[in-house]
């Protein structure tokens, strides 16, 4: 017997697209590419708004022995657009919290051939309402639904989720601030991620517990900016990027607004590997395609991260990725 989407499910309507400002879904974008499975499904954020998120995932890295969108990413694509949703709404309303799904029903409806794309939204009630008792109880439940389309409008498969979340959140914390002494913007936004909080507890950790932190700090530091850089956001990525390269190889306006006319569509990171002096690299290919010529171009690049101390945090020594061979 097939699973039922719960009562009140409704479909959704478009929606308007997403407030580049908002750090909140910065910090949901990159607690999504720092969870192992989201990386090898290759998820992305593609639309927010209107108490609505949309993940998307190609089918390439999904697919099944039948040619089509393998079942258990398809349920894996829903209940992380709910969990992101509620994640996200409890951020926006400067409340971090853990948020779990309790259960969950499922229907696959058709056999998709083509990328992955899970709209949620909220089944039940009201987001004011939900956010107001999480704040007075310091946890709260919602019933979220999602689905995702095949090409022609119809329905691959729909969903319906009770999520829960609890107080003590890390997920979608406030972004920690870029030093004043940035060369190249004063009015950069903030990471996405709190690492300067995290580092502050690290000092305290014995050597062997500070390594494993280390390395927890590291993931996050490399999926924002490898979220930063897919979307194309490069302001964001460079304040991941060591501040002696910065003042070394200062970024102007003008460089920036040529990154700006390439738009990212991938970012495929392979593994790193850690030199005998503490840095790693990190080899990742990159595609974009130019906004006004349409003109497509692929580069292999390396990421190449430092360990700073004091800082308590990594840098990423390799500026942007170069799609112009130095020219």
């Amino acid at each position: 017997m097939r699973a039922q989407p719960g009562a009140g499910f409704r479909y959704p309507v478009p929606m308007t697209g997403i407030d580049p400002r908002d750090e909140s879904l910065a910090a949901v974008r990159a607690q999504l590419c720092a969870i192992p499975l989201a990386r090898q499904m290759q998820i992305e954020i593609a639309h927010a708004g209107d108490g609505r998120l949309r993940l998307r995932a190609p089918l390439a890295p999904n697919i099944n022995d039948k040619g089509s969108a393998f079942g258990g990413s398809l349920v894996s694509l829903m209940t992380l657009a709910g969990w992101g949703l509620a994640t996200w709404q409890l951020a926006k309303a400067g409340l971090p919290a853990d948020v779990y799904v309790a259960d969950s029903n499922v229907r696959y409806l058709a056999p998709l051939y083509d990328a992955l794309e899970a709209e949620a939204w909220l089944e039940d009630g009201q987001w004011d309402d939900f956010v107001a008792t999480f704040r007075q109880r310091s946890r709260a439940r919602c019933r979220i639904a999602a689905r995702i389309a095949l090409p022609d409008g119809g329905e691959a498969t729909v969903f319906s989720g009770r999520y829960v979340a609890l107080a003590g959140g890390r997920a979608a914390a406030p972004a920690a601030s870029m030093p004043a002494s940035s060369r190249w913007s004063p009015t950069m936004r903030k990471p996405a991620i709190l690492l300067l909080v995290l580092a502050a507890m690290l000092l305290a950790l014995p050597a062997h517990a500070r390594g494993a932190r280390q390395g927890r700090l590291l993931e996050q530091a490399q999926a924002a900016f490898a979220s930063a850089v897919r979307w194309s956001d490069y302001e964001q990525a460079l304040q991941l990027v060591d501040p002696d390269w910065l003042a070394a190889n200062p970024v102007t306006d003008l460089e920036l607004e040529r990154y700006r006319q390439l738009r990212v569509t991938s970012y495929r990171e392979g593994g790193s590997i850690a030199l005998p002096d503490g840095t790693v690299v990190r080899e990742v290919e990159v595609g974009a395609v130019n906004r006004h010529t349409q003109a497509e171009r692929t580069v292999r690049w390396r990421e190449t991260w430092r360990w700073d101390a004091a800082a308590g945090r990594w840098w990423q020594g390799a500026g942007l990725p170069d799609f112009w061979d130095g020219h």
